[in-house]
Order: C-alpha cells, then sequence, then structure tokens
C-alpha cells in the first residue's frame, strides 16, 4: 500500500494497472499528491490514507460517473474533523483551516475536468 501513496509502482501486475491508470491522465498524480500530502500532514494515518486512497480508486474503476477528485474531497471531509472552538481565536483559525481546506477540495475537483497532459501543480 506504500507504492499507493508514493506513486512508485513495482512491475507486478497488480501495480502496473495502477500505473496504467494514472499514467492515462496526469492530473490523477497530482489529485493523488494533494490528498497524501494534506491526509498525512493532518495526522492521518498512513495505512489509513492508503485504504481510503484505494477505496476511491476501486469507486472509480466500478464506473457510475464517480470522479477521482469529488470522491477524494469526499474523503477529505470524513477524515478530517474540527472539534467545536472554544475561543474566538480558535473560532477565527478553525475558518480560515477551513476555507483552505475547501479550497484544496476544489481544486482537486477542478482536475478531474484537466486535459490529459501534465498539469501544473
Amino acid at each position: 500500500m506504500t507504492s499507493l501513496l508514493t506513486g512508485d509502482f513495482d512491475e507486478s501486475p497488480v501495480e502496473q494497472q495502477f500505473t496504467s491508470w494514472f499514467r492515462e491522465n496526469p492530473a490523477r498524480c497530482v489529485q493523488r499528491d494533494l490528498f497524501v500530502k494534506l491526509s498525512t500532514g493532518v495526522g492521518g494515518p498512513r495505512e489509513i490514507v492508503a485504504e481510503r486512497l484505494l477505496g476511491s480508486i476501486m469507486q472509480v474503476w466500478k464506473g457510475a460517473g464517480a470522479k477521482f477528485g469529488d470522491v477524494l474531497a469526499r474523503q477529505l471531509d470524513e477524515l478530517i474533523v474540527f472539534k467545536p472552538p472554544a475561543t474566538a481565536d480558535q473560532a477565527e483559525a478553525q475558518r480560515a483551516a477551513l476555507k483552505s481546506l475547501d479550497e484544496l477540495k476544489a481544486r482537486l475537483r477542478v482536475l478531474d475536468e484537466a486535459p490529459n497532459e501534465e498539469p501544473s501543480q
């Protein structure tokens, strides 16, 4: 599962499926990277982040119109939760954090619409 987090896939048949899928649309590499960095950066255990990432990929592979960035954004909603703020300063910091999180989720979704070429990060 570490390879899902890093994007460094080996030559095994399963990992070659991931390699092909990510190469098919390079924006997916950016989405994966953003999701992993944010999820692990806020303290998400690597194993849980990898499981959520794999689940997101599987959901897209099932079809039914699921888009990778949207699925990842919804995963972030489940992974990142805030405790109610106790002070006005905490409330302000939480508002700023939520705004940043919403911007990152929007970026994940916009990348779904990126052409199949190398996107800028």
